[in-house]
């Protein structure tokens, strides 16, 4: 895990603008934590905003209650397998293909 910014200074303005600072093709993972005190009155720091934006992306799921096929049931040592099953799309983004690793 990498620390990209951190010992801000409480009236750093350095957090905003950080599509400028950090890549999302770099951490497509990126987690934001941020620890917030008032040392002068003890209340409790009030954030005005924390807006996170990404491009999102298709998710599928397998259906073989709607269609399943297997060739056989049992496979042997250099078999082809056959196998065929439904599949949705349920993210709001479209999707054109889909590719899968059975490993």
């Amino acid at each position: 895990m990498d620390t990209l910014i951190s010992g801000l200074p409480p009236d750093s303005s350095d957090i905003y603008n950080l599509e400028n600072r950090i890549n999302a093709k770099t951490y497509p993972m990126l987690k934001l934590v941020v620890f917030m005190r008032d040392d002068s009155f003890h209340t409790p720091a009030q954030m005005k905003r924390w807006q996170v934006i990404f491009d999102g992306v298709p998710e599928t799921a397998l259906d073989p209650s709607l269609h399943f096929s297997f060739y056989k049931d049992t496979l042997q040592e250099g078999d082809v397998m056959r196998f065929s099953t439904a599949i949705h799309n349920i993210s709001e983004f479209d999707m054109d293909s889909l590719l899968i690793n059975i490993g």
